[in-house]
């Protein structure tokens, strides 16, 4: 997990110095989804396995964040795709 965390924010930091290079651009997006598919993953696991031992709202406000984030940037290498082709 905390791996899964911390990934995500260094990705698109790479990738954005890459924006200019479409296929560079969408490897990162892809790889940053990734990452936060796998930590609603890790986080679903928490709620169902160790639900008497963490905080189960926390996770799920989480793992609602991450799916935010996820179609956000979806939208976004979409849009960026456009950008290119335009």
């Amino acid at each position: 997990m905390t791996r899964a965390c911390k990934a995500p924010p260094a990705l698109i930091a790479e990738g954005f110095a890459r924006r200019y290079q479409p296929r560079g651009w969408k490897k990162y997006i892809d790889e940053y989804m990734g990452e936060s598919y796998e930590m609603i993953n890790h986080l679903s696991v928490c709620v169902d396995v160790y639900g008497n031992y963490v905080n189960v709202e926390v996770c799920r406000s989480l793992i609602e964040r991450y799916d935010i984030v996820c179609r956000r940037l979806y939208k976004l290498r979409e849009a960026w795709k456009n950008y290119h082709n335009g």
